[in-house]
């Protein structure tokens, strides 16, 4: 595991014991030691102090985070569980629309990025990215799967994590991201729906959302799951094959997870590799034609 990511899965391992004496200075360590990564510690950071009731310190380091212009994941700090007793301060208001104003500078459109074979097999792809990265992380790794006739479609998300990259926040405009290339995605006689990372609850989330036609299997590599949910899928059984790293701090939340829809008589395959961490497997284009192959 990398310093950043074993740094901010102290804070959350921190927050989900309740631990928030603990928290406090893990996030503002998290803080003070990775700089570049200041566009998701300051909501960490913010969390914590807003726990354990420093609410003048929350609010400062919302306000400071929005001054250096790392304020884009706005839907953490909209959520009505989180910071409600600063949601009638004026400052926090006025930092939220600054955010809001900034995104929407951006211009950000729903959209398709494309990988297309010679010879397509009726056979699609629509992947989702992991938070803080952009469609051509899912075309990369998806690409030697053209060689046998798929499409791989990376969907743009609107939503911004950094002010070149993108996440999957909110999920209703995920849905409304989705309706909005459904006109553009490609013939096909087969759909499979993929995802890194967040981008795998994204890809359980549409496919339980209804906003298009039944995917066939959801594929997902090292998933993360928020908070340890996951979206309730529609009536089984929805085939879900997924790779799990066996040193991703996720993989413990991840196997919880599966198992549930496993229980609940969803087809769940799950491979646990020894050695990775959250990333793609250095062999997942040898892999990819078991993944996608028709039973």
């Amino acid at each position: 595991m990398d310093p950043y990511q074993e740094a901010t899965w102290t804070v959350r391992r921190h927050f989900r014991a309740a631990e928030y004496e603990q928290a406090l200075p893990a996030a503002q360590r998290l803080w003070d030691d990775f700089p570049a990564e200041r566009h998701f510690s300051c909501w960490m950071l913010a969390s914590a102090q807003y726990v354990t009731n420093d609410f003048a310190g929350a609010l400062a380091t919302i306000e400071h985070a929005n001054d250096q212009g790392l304020l884009w994941r706005i839907w953490m700090f909209d959520r009505p569980e989180v910071f409600e007793r600063l949601r009638d301060e004026p400052e926090f208001r006025a930092a939220m629309e600054r955010a809001r104003a900034r995104i929407a500078a951006l211009n950000l459109r729903p959209g398709l990025t494309l990988a297309e074979p010679a010879e397509p097999s009726g056979g699609l792809v629509l992947g989702f990215h992991g938070a803080t990265s952009t469609p051509q992380t899912i075309i990369d790794p998806w690409r030697p799967a053209t060689a046998t006739g798929w499409t791989i479609a990376a969907v743009h998300s609107t939503q911004p994590a950094t002010a070149s990259s993108q996440c999957w926040d909110n999920p209703e405009i995920v849905h409304r991201d989705v309706t909005a290339v459904l006109p553009e995605l490609p013939p096909h006689q087969r759909l499979i729906l993929a995802g890194f990372s967040q981008g795998v609850a994204t890809a359980l989330d549409v496919l339980a959302s209804g906003v298009l036609d039944r995917a066939s299997r959801v594929i997902g590599v090292c998933p993360g799951f928020p908070g340890g949910g996951a979206p309730a899928l529609p009536s089984p059984p929805v085939d879900i094959r997924i790779i799990v790293g066996a040193d991703d701090p996720y993989a413990e939340s991840t196997l919880v997870v599966l198992d549930r829809y496993r229980t609940q008589g969803h087809l769940v395959t799950v491979e646990v590799l020894p050695g990775l961490g959250h990333a793609y497997p250095d062999d997942f284009a040898a892999r990819l034609p078991a993944l996608l192959a028709a039973d």
